[in-house]
């Protein structure tokens, strides 16, 4: 069930998820590296809660918790 404007999850939810699966994945010795694959928001539904950047180039609060993780 979508949430409130066809988002999968919110702003907040979305960043504590990438926080959390930062902190896993430092815990794990066999990885060496994160990268990220989506990093900005397109489209018009809720498409638009993928990336941590908005379409005008701002940070989503996900941008954030990836930045104070690594």
């Amino acid at each position: 069930i979508f949430g409130q404007n066809n988002e999968q999850c919110t702003e907040a939810q979305q960043a504590q998820y990438v926080g959390q699966v930062i902190d896993q994945l430092r815990s794990r010795p066999w990885v060496a590296r994160i990268y990220i694959y989506c990093l900005g928001t397109w489209g018009t539904g809720f498409e638009q809660s993928f990336g941590m950047f908005n379409q005008n180039g701002s940070e989503r609060l996900s941008a954030v918790a990836f930045r104070n993780r690594v």
